[in-house]
């Protein structure tokens, strides 16, 4: 019972940290040379800008719904994560050059390893037993 606490806690928190990276006003962190450079983002994309940030409000809008799934130990939310994950591996060379402040490199990269984690705990733990009854 405890893991599944952990486990809730834990989508929780990757959906917190989620609507934290994608709605945050990062530029304000920074001064005028550091939010030039963050403006690169896309430049040399396969797409245009404007696709990317259609893709980029579908792929939030996955990750929204898939981490509501989780929560809810629907069998469909494990497997979708896991090729949401791969998939966002192969996405980033479409991106063309993309840069990040440290601050939300940083919170990507704790985003990621904690979706790692709910791979790792719904498939091979006591947590994936919740997911047999959806």
């Amino acid at each position: 019972m405890k893991l599944d606490i952990a486990y809730r806690a834990c989508v929780v928190a990757l959906l917190i940290g989620q609507l934290l990276w994608f709605l945050f006003p990062w530029a304000s962190l920074y001064g005028e040379q550091s939010v030039a450079a963050l403006l690169f983002y896309g430049a040399d994309s396969i797409l245009g800008e404007q696709a990317l940030n259609v893709a980029s409000h579908f792929i939030f809008a996955l990750y929204l719904v898939t981490y509501a799934g989780m929560y809810f130990f629907m069998r469909w939310a494990r497997n979708f994560l896991l090729v949401l994950l791969l998939l966002g591996g192969l996405w980033i060379p479409v991106n063309g050059i993309a840069v990040q402040s440290g601050y939300e490199a940083m919170l990507g990269y704790f985003l990621t390893l904690g979706d790692g984690f709910l791979i790792g705990i719904s498939f091979f733990s006591r947590v994936s037993q919740g997911f047999s009854r959806s």
